[in-house]
């Protein structure tokens, strides 16, 4: 057999030919005994104890336990069961070498008391702090309970009042400044039936806005096509919808809306000639037309509530 190509392996010392640790030799040079603790990943404890074994020639003692809640990696943001450690070494040079090789590999490094007393005391204040923390949690979580429940009731005017400025923004951003970029200009197409209606709003915006410039209307000659403006009620949305689904007329057409309140239902009724299915949908349709006025669906602008004439 070839031997040439055997892998090398270290060999530690062995405590017959070598003493780890001469504690005559130690202690006449004055060294004391010292302490490291921290927490490290569990991925790197082999290579940790390991390194400390190799660099500090055993005169260190490690001891180590996984921690029974997860904590969250600051690095990755997962929760990891973080291993705590405890060093003991002997020696303040052994102590650098072992704070070099925490660093190394990335550990949280906190103090360690040398005395009983003084670890019992670090531990009733860590205790303290965190009954702080739990109450100061506690009282965060109870106030802004009390703001949001009172931000509650006024959550439906908020979003009324966000509405209308969105609403009056959209409209701003479609005017044009005129010369002096003090005012706003607005093209607009408008019935002639409803243009006292709008002096008149207008006349009381500025008086209860008590601006310095009162807004007015001017009719501006045009040859363009003016829009198709079909006015109805809830009676006769539902069919001009119907009607719109196919197209919309042009200004001065004939609108065949009025003629489908006759014709639609006559044809419904030839598709579905069936007693029971019009029963249901008759009770239906009742029943839409005497709860219109519940507030929970006057919020619904779906098809079906528009349609409830019609489906009647």
């Amino acid at each position: 057999l070839d031997l040439s190509h055997q892998a090398q392996f270290e060999e530690f010392p062995s405590l017959d030919k070598e003493p780890l640790m001469d504690y005559t030799n130690m202690q006449r040079l004055g060294a004391k005994l010292g302490f490291i603790a921290g927490i490290i990943h569990p991925w790197k404890v082999g290579p940790f104890e390991r390194m400390l074994w190799r660099v500090c020639k055993g005169y260190t003692i490690l001891t180590y336990e996984e921690l029974d809640i997860p904590l969250e990696d600051p690095e990755s943001g997962e929760d990891v069961k973080w291993v705590v450690f405890l060093v003991s070494y002997w020696g303040e040079q052994i102590g650098q070498k072992v704070k070099k090789i925490c660093d190394c590999y990335h550990c949280h490094v906190y103090p360690y008391p040398n005395t009983n007393q003084e670890r019992k005391d670090i531990v009733a204040g860590l205790n303290t702090r965190i009954q702080d923390l739990h109450t100061v949690l506690y009282r965060t979580e109870e106030y802004l309970q009390q703001v949001l429940s009172k931000a509650s009731e006024s959550i439906h005017t908020w979003l009324i009042q966000v509405r209308k400025m969105k609403a009056i923004y959209h409209i701003l951003n479609l005017c044009s400044f005129d010369v002096t970029n003090k005012c706003l200009i607005a093209e607009v197409w408008c019935p002639v039936a409803d243009l006292p209606k709008v002096r008149q709003a207008l006349e009381e915006g500025s008086r209860k806005s008590m601006a310095t410039v009162p807004s007015f209307v001017n009719r501006i000659p045009t040859t363009d096509t003016p829009p198709t403006l079909l006015r109805t009620n809830k009676f006769t949305s539902g069919f001009q919808n119907i009607v719109d689904a196919y197209g919309v007329g042009n200004y001065q057409e004939v609108n065949p809306g009025p003629y489908t309140i006759v014709t639609f239902p006559f044809l419904f009724a030839v598709m579905f000639g069936d007693f029971g299915h019009g029963l249901i949908m008759s009770v239906f349709a009742l029943w839409m037309v005497l709860s219109e006025n519940n507030p929970k669906l006057k919020r619904t602008r779906n098809e079906v509530r528009l349609s409830r004439l019609q489906v009647n």
